[in-house]
């Protein structure tokens, strides 16, 4: 595939529309969860996505600019190194938003659970990993024709190997989101409640991984060039940071269209903050059961005791 030249305000204005649409559904999200009494973890790791989201928006719009051919590249690191950790810590704490949110589905606690905190703790540290490591690369410009800019992709060009694992375990974080939505429709049983999260869920996943994907095809595919193509790299990981503030915070957005003043039976996305004890659960306390097994133990001795005293007041005088 060959690209051409590409209208750069078009695509800057196509990005900030996107970015917009993740600022609002993220604020309509807080606002909701907070109205509800419902914040958790998965609300909490979605706000320093949308706050990079703020910068993303801003930043397009600085990185492609006009400048002389000797212009010296010095002004763009401080812009490339804003944007850069912007669009990992929107991927990333996307990613552990939608892990967690898969906890929502169920009710009770269980292995599905324990698997999903597992999983965003497992994205958490591959994060931390990436920043760790992105802050010893260095970064180089492109030129296309009058316009110069700051590669995203080459931007480490002494440590390529940060953009390849970077999007290695992008893609395999949004393949397990992907494969634990799936199989929560296929082998568990769900309510209808459940059911619609989980679908809900299962296309934000599916989104995700697609704009994780068309964003490796453009970045790595030996098929396509052309002067356009830094452009389509850098404004597809842009679509992909905006697809995936918005695609994890689906979940909320339905439970809104489903809330109880609107439906009758509405679907109710609370958390529990702690194990239910067994007493919530209907089953007896473990001093209930005690107490139960002293009463028995008495029982049992009572006829004992009963012919002891028999047998004791036979033979006084």
């Amino acid at each position: 595939m060959y690209i051409v030249d590409q209208p750069i305000i078009l695509w800057e204005v196509i990005v900030t529309v996107l970015h917009s649409i993740a600022i609002l559904s993220t604020t309509l999200r807080l606002w909701y969860r907070y109205h509800k009494h419902r914040l958790w973890m998965d609300d909490y790791t979605a706000i320093p996505a949308m706050l990079m989201n703020v910068i993303n928006a801003t930043g397009i719009w600085m990185m492609y600019i006009k400048t002389s051919g000797d212009a010296k590249p010095g002004s763009k690191v401080a812009l490339y190194w804003s944007m850069s950790i912007s669009w990992y810590t929107i991927i990333w704490f996307t990613r552990i938003s939608l892990a967690l949110s898969t906890i929502r589905v169920f009710s009770a606690w269980g292995t599905f659970r324990r698997c999903a905190r597992g999983v965003s703790i497992a994205f958490a540290t591959v994060y931390i990993g990436l920043m760790s490591w992105l802050f010893t690369t260095s970064c180089t410009t492109f030129e296309v024709g009058a316009m110069k800019g700051v590669d995203f992709l080459n931007c480490n060009s002494e440590r390529y190997s940060l953009t390849l694992t970077g999007t290695i375990t992008d893609i395999g974080a949004c393949a397990i989101l992907f494969l634990s939505s799936v199989y929560m429709l296929w082998q568990i049983p769900l309510t209808r409640e459940q059911t619609i999260l989980a679908l809900t869920l299962l296309g934000a996943n599916t989104a995700v991984l697609l704009s994780a994907a068309l964003f490796c095809t453009f970045a790595y595919s030996p098929n396509i060039s052309g002067p356009g193509r830094p452009i389509v790299v850098g404004m597809s990981s842009q679509i992909e940071a905006a697809v995936s503030v918005v695609c994890c915070n689906l979940l909320v957005v339905v439970a809104y269209m489903y809330r109880d003043d609107v439906h009758s039976q509405g679907i109710d996305d609370t958390i529990a903050w702690k194990k239910p004890t067994d007493v919530e659960k209907g089953k007896p306390s473990a001093a209930a059961l005690l107490s139960q097994k002293n009463k028995q133990v008495a029982d049992d001795l009572s006829p004992h005791q009963n012919r002891a005293n028999k047998h004791s007041m036979a033979g006084d005088p």
